[in-house]
Parts: C-alpha cells; structure tokens; sequence
C-alpha cells in the first residue's frame, strides 16, 4: 500500500514538473520527446542510448573507466543484496544504485556518471547504513 502510494506521489512529481515547465514556455529534451508521443519517447530514448555507447566507447580510458565503475557498483549491490540489514535501511542506496544504473543507460556523459554516481553512492551507503545510537 504504502509502495503504491509513493509511485502515485512520484508520478505526480513528475507530471507537475511538465507541466510548470509548459506553463514557463520553457522545453528540454524530455518536453520535446514527449511532445511526439510514445514514439517520439522511444526514439529519442533510442538516441540517448546510441549517445552513450558512442562516448563509453570514444577512447580506451573511458572503456577502463566505465566498466570499472559497473564492476565496482555491481560488488556494492551484491554486497548490499546479500546484507542481513532491515530493508528498510538498505532502500536508500539501493535506489541510488538503480538511479546510477539508468543513468548510465540515458545519460550522454558515462565517465562522468559513473564517477560522481560512484563517489556519491558510498556517501548515500555510509548514511544510510552508519550505526544507529540508543537514545
């Protein structure tokens, strides 16, 4: 109930979101891909995945660099998967992971991504899973 709840709240985040910036007159990529409907979405979508294969794969380096990062953030969601930990405590940064995970996918700076996203998931982990004290 409560997992249905925050998808109905994040899904009005977004379609609020839209619609303030159709209201400012304001547009991005996303506003132009969904001006074209569902297949101007998956084209564009289509695009953005192409992009970040192309810039992934420009130089050696980056290929280094990239699929090293998913190694190590792969390690740090089996680790965290197989913890005795609450679920509860571990959502946070299995959600950062899933976040990092899709923008790798759509993003069209990788390096970039998996860089920032991996100094900033062993943030969100050392929060999130830092020792409760007794009150």
């Amino acid at each position: 109930r409560q997992l249905a709840l925050l998808i109905v709240a994040a899904l009005a985040v977004v379609v609020g979101a839209i619609a303030l910036e159709a209201a400012t007159g304001t547009t991005s990529h996303v506003t132009r891909a969904l001006e074209s409907g569902p297949g101007g979405l998956a084209s564009d979508l289509r695009d953005r995945i192409e992009l970040s294969y192309a810039r992934a794969t420009e130089h050696w380096q980056n290929v280094a660099i990239v699929l090293g990062g998913i190694v190590v953030l792969g390690a740090l969601a089996v680790r965290l998967l197989r913890s005795s930990r609450p679920l509860t405590e571990r959502a946070l940064p299995l959600a950062f992971l899933a976040a990092i995970a899709t923008s790798l996918v759509v993003n069209d700076s990788p390096v970039d991504v998996v860089v920032a996203g991996l100094a900033c998931y062993l943030a969100v982990e050392a929060y999130a899973l830092r020792p409760q004290r007794a009150v």
